[in-house]
């Protein structure tokens, strides 16, 4: 079996180069990192989290971008 290295990405919401990288392309862990600074290391993350983690993530920017959230429910401030 023949071993797979990371396949490393960036968002297509990039308009920086404030970003992360992100490589998902195994079923065990999602890795991140930083791009302007690789050599600091990486997040690994299981899959379950890091889609959690996104989905948390897309609520907040729909509901702080457009007062809604993606299910067109109303934003509930958290303050």
């Amino acid at each position: 079996m023949q071993r797979v290295g990371p396949n490393w990405r960036t968002s297509s919401y990039t308009g920086t180069e404030n970003c992360v990288e992100v490589a998902d392309n195994t079923t065990t862990r999602v890795m991140v990192r930083d791009t302007k600074d690789r050599s600091r290391g990486l997040l690994a993350v299981e899959p379950k989290n890091w889609a959690a983690f996104v989905e948390f993530v897309k609520k907040r920017w729909d509901c702080k971008t457009f007062g809604v959230t993606p299910d067109h429910g109303r934003c509930i401030d958290d303050q």
